[in-house]
């Protein structure tokens, strides 16, 4: 087992450049999916996450560089493959985020159960029930997720029972494509969410969030590249403020 071996005492001091958000970053990749057009994200955090889904929509024949130690390139001209091994799923919780984007342009998907971190029970049902609201078939057999969408998804009006960051998302992801307006009720209203609806926009997508647990989306035939600087990652900024207050040290934070 992995272990931090910690020496108090000393007060912290110094300038912390804080990465981009890692859950903001995984719904952008798993989005570019959605165009053929190239995708540059920038501030993007180079951590072990992002190399899981970064791998995955390569398997799937995205095309991915690093342009810089912080900055990906994305293209999706087509897909060699619909299918997401468990040899790539069992690592990652965030392989569910590429349903809705699979569904969504190429009307199918085949994915193995998600693994990822030991916290408790994480059913994926209120992803699988959105996309079925938008008119996907959705099933699980033989230990893996299966979708169609054999005429493209519907816009429709989904109401979640209970609040959910990933969830919203995948419902925005099916949204953003589906013919028709959709909205979208008792969502989540976390920053990384709404980085999400800032980088659609970019592409081309209509999305309006008309109150905090309330979002609109009138549905497009297509979506275009774009660039986008994702936001600061909250949680290690407030990592770093409590650190510094506790040891009264004196830290700046800086984008």
């Amino acid at each position: 087992m992995t272990r931090f071996i910690i020496e108090g005492g000393p007060p912290l001091k110094g300038t912390v450049q804080i990465s981009g958000a890692k859950n903001a970053a995984i719904k952008m990749v798993a989005a570019s999916l959605l165009t053929s057009e190239e995708i540059i994200l920038s501030n993007v955090p180079k951590i072990s996450d992002i190399e899981v889904i970064v791998n995955i929509v390569k398997s799937l024949g995205t095309e991915a560089i690093w342009v810089d130690n912080d900055k990906l390139k994305l293209k999706s001209n087509a897909p060699q493959a619909k299918d997401i091994s468990q040899k790539i799923t069992r690592t990652t919780r965030s392989a569910v985020m590429l349903m809705a984007p699979l569904l969504a342009r190429y009307k199918e998907f085949s994915m193995c159960s998600p693994g990822g971190d030991s916290i408790g029970i994480r059913s994926i049902n209120r992803h699988v029930e959105a996309l079925q609201a938008f008119g996907g078939e959705v099933w699980h057999e033989n230990g893996c997720y299966r979708g169609l969408a054999r005429l493209g998804l519907k816009g429709t009006d989904f109401t979640f029972n209970k609040i959910t960051v990933m969830g919203t998302e995948t419902a925005i992801l099916a949204a953003v494509l589906a013919e028709g307006r959709s909205v979208i009720e008792n969502c989540a209203a976390e920053p990384e969410v709404d980085d999400l609806i800032e980088f659609l926009n970019k592409m081309g997508a209509k999305i309006i969030r008309k109150s905090e647990r309330k979002i609109e989306v009138e549905g497009v035939t297509l979506l275009h590249g774009t660039n986008h600087e994702i936001l600061p990652d909250r949680n290690e900024a407030a990592t770093f403020a409590l650190a510094a207050a506790v040891t009264r040290g004196d830290v700046i934070l800086t984008k």
